[in-house]
């Protein structure tokens, strides 16, 4: 049952007031666990999130641990090739068949806490002491399948079976991709590496952090330029609907013009980036009001010599890791501080103000408020990067 709009302390006319001056949103939203479960319910249970990606498991057997909002998944490539998604509980008492992504485990999975077996189809082929049961139907403990859509090479995965497919939930999501030159099959990439990051703040905070770059020059002032030249042109920020993209236009004047940087998140906690040397696919999931699991997957430019790939890479752990400090400081100070914001400001946090009546809309529609906020018309801000505006 869905909790009502006065239980978790949310007043729609009060919001909605907020939204037309772009307030910020209220302090306990980033806090308040009766807040989290309802996000967890009536969003993260409902949207599509990348669970892994076709390269980690290029053979039958591989298999990858993920979660569909707050449903635990396997992600395994079966013996025909195809991808299929699973809840990771055993049908008998619900335990979970793996805890960490596998290799090569054709004949499936065996529960580890009374032996049941599954095949990469989903079937149970072997329950001890089962055979003296009469009543004992096999077919009633097949895994229960998640729903599974691949968008080139991300594997995206759905906890709501009746969902609307990946494209009718984004139906712009390939061609604003490819307005921001990207290419979602990572064809001139290869992954090298994948990595998980434990962040101690809530993942709005977290999106917010990362849907500007308001905030570099104070907070990343030497980290981000190293390896690149980002004054060299303008950044382009765009939101169209549940999507959202910072872009690099080289300056016409400028010696290199083989610089590229494209970025798009989707609501909501989906990244992919692609730039010269280095790319990735990521995905924010929730683990509590004030703690997420970030999950990135590294790809290389082909051909890409090892050094700029390495630059690319420490630049992205020095930044990341300059931000985690900064967001598990501003977790607490939300929550400590009586915090009551003015607003953003629209021309630096433009994306920032598009993923809140994102937000905004998917919560009127869970409390039977209407939707609210979901215009799906393209807004475009550029700014050269020397005036403050660069890489988020």
């Amino acid at each position: 049952m869905t909790a009502s709009a006065e239980a978790l302390g949310i007043d729609i006319a009060i919001i909605d007031a907020g939204r037309e001056r772009n307030a910020t949103l209220p302090a306990h939203w980033y806090y308040d666990p009766a807040i989290h479960e309802f996000e967890l319910n009536e969003i993260w249970n409902h949207r599509w999130l990348l669970a892994g990606t076709l390269s980690a498991i290029p053979n039958p057997g591989d298999f990858i641990v993920a979660k569909a909002g707050r449903v635990p998944v396997i992600v395994a490539r079966g013996r025909d090739g195809e991808v299929k998604a699973y809840v990771n509980a055993c049908p008998h008492r619900a335990y979970p068949l793996a805890t960490e992504p596998g290799k090569g485990a054709e004949n499936g999975w065996t529960c580890l806490y009374h032996g049941w077996e599954f095949d990469l189809e989903g079937s149970l082929v072997k329950a001890p002491g089962t055979d003296v049961d009469p009543g004992f139907d096999p077919t009633r403990c097949e895994l229960r399948r998640v729903a599974l859509e691949l968008w080139g090479e991300a594997i995206f995965v759905n906890a709501d079976v009746n969902a609307p497919s990946l494209l009718e939930a984004h139906p712009n999501l390939t061609s604003f991709a490819a307005d921001q030159g990207l290419d979602p099959t990572f064809s001139d990439y290869e992954m090298f590496d994948s990595r998980t990051y434990d962040i101690g703040t809530n993942w709005k905070l977290f999106m917010d952090n990362f849907l500007e770059c308001y905030h570099c020059p104070t907070v990343h002032p030497e980290s981000l330029y190293k390896g690149f030249d980002g004054s060299a042109g303008k950044w382009e920020y765009t939101t169209e609907d549940e999507l959202f993209s910072t872009h690099f236009v080289p300056d016409p004047e400028a010696r290199d013009q083989s610089y590229f940087y494209g970025s798009l998140q989707a609501f909501p906690g989906f990244l992919i980036i692609q730039h010269n040397h280095f790319g990735v696919l990521c995905q924010a999931i929730p683990t509590g009001p004030d703690a997420i699991k970030y999950e990135c997957y590294f790809y290389r430019q082909n051909g890409s010599p090892d050094q700029e790939v390495k630059t690319m890479v420490d630049v992205w752990e020095e930044t990341f890791d300059e931000d985690f400090v900064l967001m598990e400081v501003h977790q607490r100070n939300v929550r400590d501080s009586g915090f009551s914001g003015q607003g953003y400001v629209r021309e630096t946090e433009l994306l920032l103000i598009q993923f809140n009546n994102v937000l905004w809309a998917a919560y009127k529609n869970a409390l039977g408020g209407g939707a609210a906020g979901r215009d799906g018309s393209r807004k475009s801000i550029s700014r050269m990067a020397a005036e403050g505006v660069s890489l988020p």
